[in-house]
C-alpha cells in the first residue's frame, strides 16, 4: 500500500515489482481536531495571512517561499508565519535576518517550537493561504503532504508546486480546490500570492471547494472503500 498512484509506480520500478501488486490510498488524519471553521474575508486594509507548515526537509522547497517573498512588493498587505523547524531551517534563517527591515506592509514570523495537533488546527483555522510543498522535483512530484490534508479538511485555500501529483488532483474535480504553481521560478509563486492579495473574494469559494474536495477524495470514506475493496478480494 502507498499514498499515491506516482509512489505505487515509483515503487514498482524501483524493485522491480508487478504494479498490479500496489494500491494506493489516501492518508488518516484526525478529523476530530481538524475540521473546517468560520473563514471570513479579511479587510482590504488588513494583512492577508500565509501559512506554512514543515519540518523544513528538502522537498517542502522553503528556499522558493522566501525568494518569492523578497520578490513581492513592500506595499502588499501579506503576513506569513512560518511552524516548524528542521534541515533547511538555515535558509529561513539566513532569508529573516536579512529580510528588508525598510518600510514594507510585509511581516514575517518564525515559530520553531513543537506544536501540537490542537496549536495547528489553531493556525490553521486563523490562516487565509495555507502553503503546501514548493519543490518540483524528485519525492515531491510523487506525494500530497498531510500538511495538504490538514489544510484542506480545515477548509483552507492551499498553494502548492504544480507536480505530476497535483496536477492528476486538479483534474479530478470540476471545481478549483487548490493553487498549482509552477515553482521552478519563484517569480510565478510570488506573482501567484500577489494576485491572491488582491483578489481576496475568490478565498472563501476555493476554501469551501477545498473542504469538498478532501471529503470525496482524501477522506476517512474514501479509505475505507478501498481497504474494504481488498478485504472482498482477500
Amino acid at each position: 500500500l502507498t499514498d499515491s498512484p506516482e509512489n505505487s509506480s515509483y515503487y514498482s520500478n524501483l524493485f522491480r515489482l508487478d504494479i498490479n501488486n500496489f494500491s494506493d490510498l489516501p492518508i488518516s488524519i484526525d478529523l476530530g481536531k481538524f475540521k473546517p471553521s468560520i473563514n471570513t474575508k479579511r479587510q482590504i486594509d488588513e494583512n492577508l495571512k500565509f501559512l506554512f507548515v514543515g519540518t523544513f526537509v528538502p522537498l517542502h522547497g522553503i528556499g522558493v517561499l522566501c525568494k518569492a517573498i523578497s520578490l513581492l512588493d513592500p506595499k502588499t498587505k501579506a503576513e506569513f508565519t512560518f511552524i516548524g523547524n528542521g534541515q533547511d531551517a538555515p535558509i529561513l534563517r539566513n532569508f529573516l535576518n536579512n529580510f528588508d527591515k525598510g518600510p514594507s506592509n510585509i511581516k514575517c514570523q518564525w515559530i520553531q517550537e513543537w506544536q501540537s495537533s490542537e496549536s495547528l488546527a489553531r493556525h490553521i483555522g486563523d490562516a487565509d493561504v495555507c502553503i503546501g510543498i514548493l519543490n518540483p522535483e524528485g519525492k515531491s512530484t510523487r506525494v500530497w503532504p498531510i500538511k495538504n490534508y490538514l489544510y484542506m479538511a480545515c477548509g483552507r485555500p492551499l498553494i502548492t508546486a504544480r507536480t505530476t501529483t497535483s496536477e492528476r488532483l486538479t483534474h479530478l474535480a470540476e471545481y478549483q480546490a487548490f493553487h498549482v504553481v509552477d515553482t521552478y521560478e519563484p517569480e510565478h509563486l510570488a506573482e501567484l500570492i500577489a494576485s491572491i492579495e488582491n483578489n481576496r473574494d475568490s478565498l472563501l469559494s476555493i476554501g469551501k471547494n477545498a473542504r469538498i474536495f478532501y471529503e470525496s477524495f482524501l477522506s476517512e470514506e474514501c479509505i475505507r472503500t478501498i481497504l474494504k475493496l481488498h478485504l472482498t478480494a482477500a
